[in-house]
């Protein structure tokens, strides 16, 4: 797996542009509107408010329909394309990587060659990103705690949006910027823990991509995903489910937990997280990789709250 620092001048081999002014380019329109909901055909489905048709795009109107989309947007909105082809999602997401303006504007892109999925995530909300502040904090207990050293602390780096490719097998051509990682900071190591975050219409996508990176990138130790779901009067609920590796290397489910409504503290639990699960190799010489420390759910749920109500939302009770 390779780290890509995403720079505009480090433009691939092949990529997608227009012999147009970037302007007109960029505004015009398709020739063929992207299809909605699920479909069994080789039409791209993209979930937006746009209207039905068969008619696939080329690689080429793919991507600028998504170049539209992230310099005209206005709110939060992700686009999910599917039944993509790996070498046409990879062509695409590389190009949209190595635009100027599109880097500048922030989006995370993700393409699966596994699942044929492409999305891309526009000015995320509030709730989407509030992993980043909990981990944050949750790095500073582990140092109250004495779990980490303050040196360990300064090692690890914490980090979003960062782009990684260079997957092999199944997942070859596939194109992953992960809502957070952690990993020790030696310079381009790969990640040891990842987190994806999103609303309820992407959480398959976010359960692939979970398989994505336990199964492209063998150095994940620890993957969570954290799922939010809108439902009748403004109310919304948080799902958080935790998934790692068995000391045989087989991946399983550590963690399950509703965030909101908040369960009864009786079946309330933390997942634990490990020295080696956060350093792997890189762990410091003489301490234990199988040392724990609890990651704090309820830290999690008062943090989320402040975000949902500053949403105009309520957490669900």
């Amino acid at each position: 797996m390779d780290e890509d620092s995403r720079s505009p001048h480090r433009g691939p081999p092949r990529s997608l542009r227009s012999n147009t002014t970037p302007s007109a380019s960029l505004s015009a329109p398709l020739s063929a509107s992207p299809s909605c909901g699920p479909t069994g055909t080789s039409a791209y489905n993209l979930r937006s408010n746009t209207a039905h048709s068969a008619a696939p795009f080329t690689a080429q109107q793919l991507f600028l329909h998504i170049c539209n989309a992230i310099l005209h947007a206005e709110d939060s909105k992700e686009i999910i394309c599917e039944n993509i082809a790996p070498e046409i999602g990879s062509l695409v997401t590389v190009s949209l990587a190595n635009e100027p303006r599109i880097e500048r504007a922030l989006p995370r892109i993700h393409f699966n060659a596994a699942s044929g999925v492409l999305r891309v995530l526009i000015m995320p909300t509030e709730i989407h990103n509030v992993h980043v502040q909990w981990l944050k904090n949750e790095l500073w207990f582990m140092t109250v705690a004495q779990f980490l050293s303050p040196p360990e602390f300064l090692f690890l780096e914490l980090n979003v949006g960062t782009r990684f490719t260079g997957f092999s097998g199944v997942y070859t051509g596939s194109s992953k910027e992960p809502d957070l990682l952690l990993r020790p900071d030696t310079h381009g190591s790969l990640p040891r823990v990842i987190v994806e975050s999103g609303w309820s219409e992407s959480w398959p996508h976010l359960e692939a991509d979970k398989n994505l990176w336990f199964s492209g990138g063998l150095d994940v130790a620890y993957v969570i995903l954290l799922k939010w779901t809108r439902i009748a009067n403004g109310y919304v609920t948080g799902l958080i489910e935790v998934w790692h590796r068995n000391p045989a290397g087989a991946v399983i489910q550590l963690h399950r937990e509703q965030l909101f409504p908040v369960p009864a503290a009786t079946v309330q639990r933390d997942p634990p997280i490990t020295l080696g699960e956060l350093f792997g190799p890189y762990i410091t010489p003489g301490r234990n990789a199988n040392t724990t420390f609890n990651l704090s759910l309820n830290r999690l749920r008062a943090l989320a709250r402040e975000k949902i109500l500053a949403m105009g939302l309520t957490p669900a009770t």
